[in-house]
Protein backbone atom coordinates (compact mmCIF):
# COMPACT_ATOMS: atom_id res chain seq x y z
CA UNK A 1 0.00 0.00 0.00
CA UNK A 2 1.31 3.44 -0.97
CA UNK A 3 1.23 6.29 1.50
CA UNK A 4 2.85 9.69 1.19
CA UNK A 5 4.61 9.22 4.56
CA UNK A 6 6.06 5.82 3.60
CA UNK A 7 7.36 7.27 0.34
CA UNK A 8 8.86 10.31 2.14
CA UNK A 9 10.63 7.99 4.59
CA UNK A 10 12.00 5.94 1.69
CA UNK A 11 13.20 9.08 -0.11
CA UNK A 12 14.95 10.46 2.99
CA UNK A 13 16.57 7.07 3.67
CA UNK A 14 17.91 6.85 0.12
CA UNK A 15 19.08 10.47 0.10
CA UNK A 16 20.91 9.92 3.40
CA UNK A 17 22.47 6.66 2.21
CA UNK A 18 23.74 8.32 -0.99
CA UNK A 19 25.07 11.31 0.96
CA UNK A 20 26.89 9.16 3.51
CA UNK A 21 28.41 6.90 0.84
CA UNK A 22 29.35 9.50 -1.79
CA UNK A 23 29.19 13.01 -0.29
CA UNK A 24 30.03 12.57 3.43
CA UNK A 25 31.31 16.14 3.87
CA UNK A 26 27.91 17.61 2.98
CA UNK A 27 25.32 18.29 5.68
CA UNK A 28 22.73 15.58 6.30
CA UNK A 29 19.11 16.46 5.54
CA UNK A 30 18.28 14.70 8.80
CA UNK A 31 20.43 17.09 10.85
CA UNK A 32 20.41 20.31 8.83
CA UNK A 33 18.45 23.50 9.04
CA UNK A 34 16.77 24.37 5.73
CA UNK A 35 16.91 28.02 4.72
CA UNK A 36 16.34 30.13 1.62
CA UNK A 37 18.84 32.55 0.15
CA UNK A 38 16.34 35.32 -0.50
CA UNK A 39 12.80 36.40 0.27
CA UNK A 40 11.76 35.64 -3.31
CA UNK A 41 13.14 32.07 -2.98
CA UNK A 42 11.19 31.69 0.25
CA UNK A 43 7.98 32.98 -1.31
CA UNK A 44 8.44 30.64 -4.29
CA UNK A 45 8.96 27.69 -1.95
CA UNK A 46 5.84 28.55 0.06
CA UNK A 47 3.71 28.93 -3.03
CA UNK A 48 4.98 25.82 -4.83
CA UNK A 49 5.26 23.48 -1.83
CA UNK A 50 1.95 24.61 -0.36
CA UNK A 51 3.55 25.21 3.07
CA UNK A 52 1.01 27.80 4.14
CA UNK A 53 1.28 27.01 7.87
CA UNK A 54 5.04 27.56 8.10
CA UNK A 55 6.27 30.53 10.10
CA UNK A 56 9.05 32.35 8.27
CA UNK A 57 11.99 34.15 9.79
CA UNK A 58 14.94 36.12 8.57
CA UNK A 59 17.97 34.40 10.09
CA UNK A 60 21.71 34.83 10.40
CA UNK A 61 24.21 31.95 10.42
CA UNK A 62 26.16 31.69 13.68
CA UNK A 63 28.93 29.33 12.50
CA UNK A 64 29.99 30.38 9.01
CA UNK A 65 32.49 27.47 8.93
CA UNK A 66 29.78 24.82 9.38
CA UNK A 67 29.01 22.55 6.43
CA UNK A 68 26.60 24.15 3.96
CA UNK A 69 25.03 23.12 0.67
CA UNK A 70 22.99 25.11 -1.83
CA UNK A 71 20.98 22.70 -3.94
CA UNK A 72 17.66 22.27 -5.76
CA UNK A 73 14.73 21.43 -3.47
CA UNK A 74 12.67 20.24 -6.42
CA UNK A 75 14.87 17.11 -6.63
CA UNK A 76 13.55 16.04 -3.22
CA UNK A 77 9.99 16.16 -4.53
CA UNK A 78 7.87 13.03 -4.29
CA UNK A 79 6.08 11.29 -7.10
CA UNK A 80 4.12 8.09 -6.63
CA UNK A 81 5.79 6.66 -9.74
CA UNK A 82 9.38 7.19 -8.47
CA UNK A 83 11.19 3.87 -8.29
CA UNK A 84 14.15 3.16 -6.03
CA UNK A 85 16.47 3.64 -9.02
CA UNK A 86 14.90 7.01 -9.81
CA UNK A 87 15.28 8.09 -6.17
CA UNK A 88 18.98 7.12 -6.21
CA UNK A 89 19.50 9.17 -9.39
CA UNK A 90 17.65 12.15 -7.91
CA UNK A 91 19.73 11.85 -4.72
CA UNK A 92 23.01 12.07 -6.66
CA UNK A 93 21.71 15.09 -8.60
CA UNK A 94 20.59 16.71 -5.35
CA UNK A 95 23.96 16.29 -3.62
CA UNK A 96 25.93 17.34 -6.73
CA UNK A 97 23.97 20.61 -6.71
CA UNK A 98 24.25 21.47 -10.40
CA UNK A 99 21.71 23.37 -12.52
CA UNK A 100 19.83 24.70 -9.50
CA UNK A 101 16.38 26.01 -10.42
CA UNK A 102 14.66 26.06 -7.02
CA UNK A 103 17.36 26.75 -4.45
CA UNK A 104 17.39 25.64 -0.85
CA UNK A 105 20.29 25.82 1.55
CA UNK A 106 21.15 23.13 4.09
CA UNK A 107 23.44 24.08 6.95
CA UNK A 108 24.62 22.58 10.20
CA UNK A 109 25.18 26.06 11.60
CA UNK A 110 22.93 27.26 14.39
CA UNK A 111 20.99 30.33 13.32
CA UNK A 112 20.04 33.54 15.05
CA UNK A 113 16.54 34.84 14.36
CA UNK A 114 16.74 38.39 13.08
CA UNK A 115 13.00 38.95 12.65
CA UNK A 116 9.74 37.18 11.95
CA UNK A 117 8.54 37.55 8.36
CA UNK A 118 5.14 35.82 8.57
Amino acid sequence: MYTQQNHRTKLESIFEEVRADHYPDLPSRLEAIFICDSLSDLQNFHRTAERTLDICYEVKLIDTDAPILKTDWDLAGLYETDTTDVLHKKAHQYWQAKNIKRPEILTLSPVQIVKRLS
